[in-house]
């Protein structure tokens, strides 16, 4: 079986759309064409707590692209790294009393 240039190549499969759309992005911004596939439900019609799915989200590149794409998503990992909670502006906390 021959291979197109143009076949999608699973290169990473992170946890969650969020990690997932890092790297399409980071991929885009290198010139690779990235794309990512997840359904909502895995195919049993029950949503996955917090955006997560068994398996993970395919993250796919062109096949003429792979090796550069693994690089990058080397580079900018699939875990997320680690969160300066310090920085981030979470909001105010709702009134829960509903005053």
């Amino acid at each position: 079986m021959s291979h197109d240039t143009n076949d999608l190549i699973t290169v990473a499969t992170p946890p969650s759309e969020v990690l997932a759309q890092v790297l399409v992005d980071a991929l885009n911004d290198a010139g690779i064409k990235a794309v990512a596939f997840s359904s909502a439900s895995g195919g049993t019609g029950l949503p996955f707590p917090e955006g997560g799915t068994p398996g993970g989200i395919a993250v796919q590149v062109p096949e003429k692209d792979v090796e550069r794409a693994k690089a990058i998503v080397a580079e900018v990992g699939t875990e997320g790294g680690e969160i300066d909670w310090d920085n981030v502006d979470v909001g105010e906390p709702e009134d829960e009393a509903g005053q």
